[in-house]
């Protein structure tokens, strides 16, 4: 079924190009029950909206946070969805880990738990950022030294929210836990920049569509194929590639 779509994409010369990679309506459907939902898109509009109305920074063509924060080492780790699921919030943990370091002057190097938050928060699903966030708020999560990520135990289960999975490591669970402050949303592009050259990496949510799921290289746009739903991704920093940006 993809096929005809790659061949279209890569005939308009646009600035990426397609590649079939095998994917089964089975898989399109279960990618497309995962993605949100409108309830979900509209709580995430509703965010409280921030400003940096106050930053003389000026603002470089490019920008890479592994570059700019080296010693944050877990920077450079991108994680497969397959790690995160049944719910992939891989990208949210992974920022929350991001900004630990960043903020604390590269000092705290510290990878949050994939799993403390799958079998602990009951909300965290759908790829919907927002409950991952107030979790991360409310309750805490722990570190991957105290709960190592586990391909077996990726499912809500709160007799494993007491104690650390790793009986080596000596820290208590509760005593381990990380706290944030309240989510909040960054508007336009300036916006954006300057929050990711000043705290470090953010989520975003946006529209999938089939063609996504064909992507190879180069700057992707949609071009063609049925809507799929919204997901959510960690945004590291952005560039030029062949004179288009990202």
């Amino acid at each position: 079924m993809l096929d005809k779509l790659v061949r279209e994409v890569n005939s308009l010369n646009t600035t990426w190009t397609a590649q079939n990679y095998n994917i089964s309506q089975a898989t399109l459907e279960s990618i497309a029950s995962f993605n949100l939902n409108q309830v979900q898109w509209n709580e995430i509009k509703q965010a409280q909206n921030i400003k940096h109305t106050n930053s003389k920074m000026p603002i470089p063509v490019e920008f890479d946070p592994r570059k700019e924060w080296p010693k944050c080492i877990y920077l450079n780790e991108i994680r497969g969805e397959k790690e995160c699921w049944p719910y992939p919030v891989c990208p949210t943990i992974g920022a929350m880990s991001d900004r630990i370091c960043i903020i604390s002057g590269q000092i705290l190097i510290k990878k949050l738990s994939i799993i403390d938050v799958l079998q602990c928060c009951q909300l965290c699903n759908n790829s919907f950022p927002l409950n991952d966030l107030y979790f991360f708020k409310s309750t805490g999560i722990c570190t991957e030294s105290c709960k190592p990520i586990s391909i077996v135990e990726h499912f809500i289960n709160p007799s494993k929210c007491v104690n650390c999975s790793n009986s080596t490591y000596e820290i208590p669970y509760e005593k381990d836990k990380w706290f944030g402050l309240s989510p909040y949303a960054i508007g336009g592009v300036d916006n954006i920049q300057t929050e990711l050259m000043t705290k470090g990496p953010a989520i975003t949510s946006f529209t999938i569509y089939e063609d996504f799921l064909t992507y190879k290289s180069g700057v992707y746009q949609h071009q063609t194929g049925r809507y799929l739903g919204g997901h959510s991704v960690k945004i590291l920093g952005w560039g030029v590639e062949k004179n288009v940006p990202y």
